[in-house]
């Protein structure tokens, strides 16, 4: 689900059977030349989420694989890709 022009989450049932996440961009919408976007994972929890950076995507770097069986806990698994600028 697109929740603004720059990110993106999805929301995975049955976390509890889930040790490995694969994020992959489609080629259809590339990011703009020199940014990427940053993974990150959350689960619900009583007050503020707590968020972990697993890691990132870029035209160059279009999909990745995470572990995420040490991390998760609940019932579902947020995923936010956030751009970010890789410029010098």
């Amino acid at each position: 689900m697109q929740v603004d022009a720059t990110k993106v989450m999805c929301n995975i049932e049955n976390a509890d059977n889930v040790n490995h996440v694969v994020v992959f961009m489609t080629g259809t919408s590339p990011f703009p030349d020199g940014y990427g976007g940053a993974v990150y994972f959350s689960w619900p929890t009583e007050g503020s989420p707590a968020w972990h950076l697993l890691g990132f995507l870029a035209n160059d770097k279009p999909s990745a694989i995470f572990k995420v069986s040490s991390l998760k806990r609940g019932m579902f698994i947020i995923f936010a890709l956030d751009a970010f600028s890789v410029r010098a």
